[in-house]
């Protein structure tokens, strides 16, 4: 109900006590009494007169939330829409409804908020926005606020919230490797001459997928020591691969029974393994890839080939 005047008649006078005028709902006024007389003192009170708009005003919100997309492989898209609907039993004035998530959130830096003129009784408005944001799923909340007259201070609010769904965004990494064996002098900086092999081994790796990687790290199992690729940007953008290098002395197995005519040398086989996190926080393990190196490389020509021993 909204009060608009209060007429009190007492003798032959009376009193006219008016609300409503700044839009604002008054629901008493201190200064109400019956006329003064003449004398100085209240008249009696014949009978009080009320003018009044029944009905209560109510507005309702509606939010819903919906994927859009993975947008520059660290941030999602969503969209929503706002549904805004005049419940109660007044018209509703200077609507403002409001995505309170989007507007905190957004990483894109629009605005989300939707004002909108008048809302008869029954009737409703759809607002529709996205926004992006760095984190897989979020609660979205919004609200809206109406007057009761045009100008006037809002009165009726609501608010709702809902769960704007997270994904499964995977992430995959590819492993390229090549070696090649070496002699070296192990000793050369000490004047001394001994020669034994070293394995270089080098290579790449790649996001081949749309989310991009972090803490990207390479591993050799024959090399301690980890290459820190750091970002990998997703696939087909600058970015996206890193080369990787390294190199140790290979170690013979137990028992290989040294040493060995350098024909008997097996190839030498190991194995690079990489891994990392998604923006979102799921872990990345690429598929393993491995190299075979000869440590003595054919002849063409059996009578050319070396047939020293090799000694570690």
């Amino acid at each position: 109900m909204i009060m608009h005047s209060v007429f009190v008649k007492g003798g032959p006078g009376g009193n006219l006590y008016e609300y409503y005028a700044d839009g604002l709902l008054v629901s008493s006024d201190t200064g109400l009494h019956a006329p003064v007389g003449k004398n100085g003192r209240y008249a009696g009170l014949s009978h009080i007169s009320f003018c009044y708009t029944p009905g209560a005003p109510e507005i309702k919100i509606t939010k819903t939330c919906t994927y859009g997309g993975l947008e520059g492989g660290d941030t999602l898209r969503y969209n929503y829409t706002l549904l805004v609907e005049n419940t109660g039993q007044l018209p509703l004035y200077d609507i403002t409804a409001t995505d309170t998530t989007a507007e905190n959130v957004d990483l894109s830096g629009n605005s989300h908020v939707y004002p909108w003129g008048m809302l008869d009784v029954g009737d409703s408005k759809e607002f529709n926005g996205s926004f992006t944001v760095g984190q897989n799923g979020i609660l979205n909340e919004a609200m809206v606020t109406a007057a009761l007259v045009s100008g006037g201070t809002p009165s009726v609010t609501d608010d709702d919230s809902f769960d704007c769904p997270s994904q499964n965004i995977p992430g995959t990494l590819s492993l390229q490797k090549d070696c090649d064996v070496y002699v070296v002098n192990r000793f050369a900086e000490t004047g001394m001459n001994e020669y034994g092999l070293k394995v270089h081994y080098s290579g790449s790796v790649c996001n081949t997928s749309d989310v991009t990687i972090n803490g990207v790290i390479v591993q050799d199992n024959k090399d301690p020591e980890p290459h820190d690729i750091g970002t990998l940007y997703p696939q087909g953008t600058d970015g996206d691969c890193a080369d990787y290098s390294g190199s140790y002395e290979p170690v013979p197995e137990e028992g290989e029974g040294l040493p060995l005519a350098g024909e008997a040398v097996r190839a030498f086989t190991d194995e690079v393994n990489a891994l990392g996190v998604t923006a979102f926080g799921g872990i990345v393990e690429a598929v393993p890839a491995d190299a075979s190196c000869t440590l003595c490389p054919a002849c063409a020509d059996l009578e050319q080939c070396p047939v020293d021993v090799v000694q570690f």
